[in-house]
């Protein structure tokens, strides 16, 4: 019984001790579970919070870890799962992120950039509206209708933003006016880069852009100009009794230039003189070539050096002993670069009859009247000089008073024909050609007309016939130093038209003598603005038929047109159209206000529709009482039909 009882103590204890060890496991297994899942969770969330992840809550539920909360984004979701993976094996991570659908997306940067060239139209960048692009690329492709147009353009379907359209449309109007140019057009802000063919392009171009640009858009605007190619690649100085002085000077850098004008200041001329800097020189040694002649004309004392291309000619003074000649011809010979050829001789003294005879000259006054006087040697050459002449000047502006003498000297026709063209090139001067010289006085309004006319006359002359060319640049005749825009020009003939009227001798189209003070200041300032296409209108009062008044309005705006054709103004952009009573701008019931009416109006010229309510009209391009001006001035304008 006793040992029955130990055996059951025994199994008793045993069961108790198992069972104990069993809770005490559990107990530690589920211990150790708890504190795993705790310390896995705590380091994924130290290691998300440590990475600016704080809107991640971490959970672990047995050996699972879930990853809870809202992303800002699916970037920033996907960078919370991959950092977890660092810790938890994917098997054990559970993604319960959700996405934050009312995050409002950035709006995307619109741009364009219009790349225009010889060979076609590229454009590239992003648009916001299609329709707007298949606008564009109508206006676009009306530019170049039969050159290439590459389209790089990408749509994003957002608002376009403020100033958009205006930026869009300035960048589209600039790129019709450069042929050459890169335009990028942004929100607020249009950057245009262009190369044109010449300075007074540049100066135009500018103008036009300035006076088209939208008032609240930023541009930027970098035109640049090539250097103008010099045909023939000149240089001309001469020393006489009045010292020394460059007629022509061609360079081909900063540096040639800058190391001839040195020469020419140690042979005595003033720091003043400037030198074209341009293309064609027939050498890089340009400059060592015009150096060398400078020293050899100083050398002599008095004459003349002719370097035209790679010809070079040195003329000394009739009076410079052969002997002194010969030794600086020959050490100008040697100090040459080998490309140039040197040729050189003394002047022969002419007949002393032909000295005191023999003269023709021509004199172009500020106005544009030009006079003609002297010999000519037949009456062929008499016609065809004026008719030259008139080509250059315009027919209005050519008189002539020339005698017969058949004893000229050689070369006496090649030498006036030389001299008006040369002539041409300035605003106002006079040439005189003469049996031994050709002098000539002028003043410019474009800074190298001097180098200009002693191209002409060195190449057109011969290289042994000795002129003189004094020509002057004066700035305020000059038109591209300041170009006023188109607007600035309106108001300027406006306030002319207001405190003077153009007046016409009664029922007729003659200008009246007491309005020529007025021509000449409308034709001054259109000579100083840029290309714009104005319109000269004729009004009259309401006393008379309405088609007859019509009429003769028509005819006054031709007839100045005319006068402003004569005044050497630019006419080119300028129509003439007459609009008889149509346009009152006072009371016809009285005497002042039939005054008032009566008058001569230079506007911009507007579409057809904006006729009805303008008070001073515009064009009306196939209306047949407007009259063009031609785009040669010599040409009167196209005249009325018949039947107005």
């Amino acid at each position: 019984m006793f040992e029955n009882k130990t055996k059951l103590y025994t199994i008793g204890f045993t069961l108790l001790a198992f069972c104990l060890g069993a809770a005490l496991s559990s107990v530690v297994a589920i211990s150790s579970v708890a504190f795993f899942e705790t310390r896995m969770s705590s380091d994924v969330r130290d290691l998300l919070q440590g990475q600016g992840l704080n809107w991640v809550t971490v959970d672990g539920d047995g050996m699972i870890v879930r990853l809870q909360g809202e992303a800002p984004n699916e970037a920033a979701r996907f960078r919370a799962i991959n950092l977890a993976n660092r810790l938890v094996d994917s098997g054990r991570l559970r993604d319960e992120l959700e996405m934050n659908t009312n995050v409002t997306l950035n709006v995307p940067r619109f741009s364009l950039e219009m790349l225009r060239n010889d060979d076609g139209i590229s454009l590239i960048g992003l648009m916001p509206d299609p329709k707007a692009k298949a606008e564009m690329l109508k206006k676009v492709i009306g530019l170049n209708p039969n050159g290439q147009i590459t389209d790089l353009i990408e749509i994003a379907q957002f608002p376009a933003p403020k100033d958009w359209d205006k930026a869009l449309s300035f960048g589209i109007t600039a790129l019709a006016l450069l042929p050459r140019s890169k335009i990028s057009v942004a929100s607020n802000n249009v950057t245009i880069i262009a190369i044109t063919q010449s300075g007074d392009e540049k100066l135009r171009l500018q103008s036009d852009l300035a006076d088209q640009k939208p008032a609240s858009l930023q541009v930027s605007i970098t035109i640049s100009a090539p250097r103008p190619v010099i045909t023939p690649f000149t240089f001309r100085m001469s020393i006489d009794e009045t010292g020394p002085r460059i007629e022509a000077c061609s360079a081909d850098s900063t540096k040639a230039q800058t190391a001839i004008l040195k020469a020419a200041q140690a042979a005595g001329l003033p720091k003043s003189e400037n030198c074209t800097i341009g293309l064609g020189a027939p050498s890089p040694r340009w400059a060592q070539g015009v150096i060398a002649g400078i020293e050899a004309v100083q050398a002599l004392g008095k004459g003349t050096i002719t370097i035209s291309d790679a010809d070079v000619y040195l003329m000394g003074d009739s009076n410079t002993p052969p002997e002194v000649f010969e030794d600086v011809e020959a050490n100008l010979k040697a100090n040459l670069p080998p490309v140039f050829s040197l040729d050189a001789g003394l002047p022969q003294k002419p007949a002393a009859e032909d000295v005191a005879q023999s003269e023709f000259s021509a004199q172009l006054r500020p106005d544009g009247q030009v006079r003609l006087r002297g010999f000519l040697p037949d009456i062929n050459l008499q016609t065809a000089v004026k008719s030259y002449a008139q080509t250059l000047f315009g027919a209005q502006n050519v008189f002539m008073a020339s005698e017969i003498d058949p004893g000229l000297p050689r070369g006496w026709p090649a030498q006036v024909f030389a001299a008006l063209k040369a002539l041409a090139l300035v605003h106002h001067g006079q040439i005189t050609v003469q049996a031994d010289m050709v002098r000539m006085t002028g003043v410019s309004a474009k800074p190298y007309a001097r180098d200009s006319v002693a191209r002409i006359l060195s190449d057109q002359l011969g290289r042994d016939r000795l002129f003189e060319a004094s020509v002057t640049y004066d700035q305020e005749l000059d038109p591209t130093v300041i170009v006023p825009t188109s607007e600035a020009c309106l108001t300027q003939l406006a306030d002319i038209l207001v405190k003077d009227k153009i007046t016409f001798e009664p029922a007729s189209t003659a200008i009246s003598p007491t309005a020529r003070k007025v021509l000449d200041a409308l034709a001054e300032t259109l000579k100083k603005c840029p290309e714009i296409m104005l319109e000269i209108g004729g009004h009259t009062d309401a006393v008379g038929p309405a088609e007859s008044n019509r009429g003769l309005s028509q005819a006054r705006a031709e007839a100045v047109l005319v006068a402003l054709q004569a005044r050497r103004a630019p006419v080119a952009g300028l129509s003439a159209y007459g609009y008889g009573e149509d346009n009152p701008i006072a009371n016809n019931a009285t005497e002042a206000g039939r005054d008032a009416n009566r008058r001569i109006s230079i506007t911009r010229r507007k579409d057809d529709t904006d006729r009805e309510n303008t008070a001073i009209l515009g064009l009306i391009n196939d209306d047949e009482r407007s009259s063009f001006a031609p785009a040669q001035d010599a040409m009167r304008p196209k005249p009325r039909p018949s039947s107005m």
